[in-house]
């Protein structure tokens, strides 16, 4: 009696198999290359990679271009702070012997900087008009431009005007000009503390304008 022995495949069979497997492997190592093209070319694609990532909104760009830009300058120069004008200053006495410039000189460049005197009454307590600054002799120099006005509608213009200059009680200048005249006034007013204009006037009418009142400090620069 022959007892019949294991089976074993045929070779056919195997063959199908082997097959079989490799072209499985084939497909999922396609597959696994098209999901590694994409999980590499999307990124690139709408977001940039880690390697060299899209600038952030404000970043360095941002920053150069806010902080590259000059500084606006702020305060006066060494030339605007030598020069103060009186317009700009509250006297230490006469405040009240100032007067409005009249409307029809207002917007006229030559009166953009007016120091306005009323001229005195001329009764015995009135004599003159006195305007005061205290400077603690910190200015070397005044200068202005004297333009004394009527303000008379009618008739001839007439009159004369006297400006005089005190530092303490020293007088430094004394002019005299008519009104509707002109003068140009430079006055050196070194170590002045108490800086005053005196204004008399033939006619109680008129009024005196002082153009660009200036005085001026010596600078640095100047000292050396």
């Amino acid at each position: 009696m022959v007892v019949p022995g294991p089976q074993t495949a045929s070779p056919r069979r195997r063959k199908s198999r082997l097959t079989l497997l490799a072209e499985v492997t084939g497909i999922l190592a396609a597959v696994t290359g098209v999901m590694g093209f994409f999980i590499m070319t999307i990124p690139m694609l709408f977001g940039g990679d880690d390697n060299n990532p899209a600038p952030e909104p404000g970043g360095l760009a941002s920053s150069v271009a806010a902080t590259s830009a000059p500084a606006e300058p702020t305060g006066p120069t060494a030339q605007e702070a030598s020069v103060v004008y009186l317009t700009d200053l509250i006297p230490a006495i006469g405040a009240g012997n100032l007067t409005e410039l009249p409307r029809e000189l207002r917007g006229r460049p030559e009166y953009a900087r007016s120091l306005v005197i009323q001229c005195p009454s001329g009764n015995t307590n009135d004599r003159h008009r006195d305007i005061g600054y205290d400077l603690r002799g910190r200015f070397i120099q005044f200068e202005t431009t004297v333009r004394p006005y009527s303000l008379e509608s009618t008739g001839p213009v007439l009159g004369l005007t006297q400006v005089d200059v005190y530092g303490e009680a020293q007088e430094l200048a004394s002019e005299i000009v008519e009104v509707g005249a002109v003068m140009h006034l430079t006055v050196d007013i070194e170590d002045v503390n108490r800086f005053t204009l005196r204004i008399t006037c033939e006619d109680p009418d008129d009024i005196v304008i002082l153009t660009d009142p200036r005085i001026l400090a010596e600078t640095d620069g100047g000292a050396g």
